[in-house]
């Protein structure tokens, strides 16, 4: 008859203990490259909002020319949703030179 192993306590997540061990390992196994990872996490957080924006004048920009009305009330939503495309675009992300 096979037995299963037993899951550790460690992944089950019952032996708090061994977590702060953990992170701390990873957090030194980090350390090295720490500009680079507050690189990536400012980009993503600068990519996350820019989405954000392209997603909100994009829907205003729709909802308003769904009205008819003239091409320059317009104007200043579509800069906004060129603006956010291209930067939502071309935000580089570390390690990902020549992949897009």
């Amino acid at each position: 008859m096979v037995c299963c192993p037993p899951i550790s306590d460690a992944i089950c997540g019952a032996g708090s203990p061994a977590q702060p061990r953990t992170l701390l390992r990873l957090l030194k196994l980090v350390a090295p490259f720490k500009g680079w990872v507050a690189l990536s996490v400012l980009l993503g957080f600068a990519t996350i909002l820019s989405g954000i924006g392209l997603m909100a004048t994009s829907a205003y920009l729709i909802s308003s020319a769904a009205l008819h009305p003239s091409i320059a009330s317009l104007q200043v939503a579509i800069v906004g949703v060129r603006f956010f495309g291209l930067f939502a675009r071309r935000v580089p992300l570390p390690g990902t030179a020549g992949l897009s």
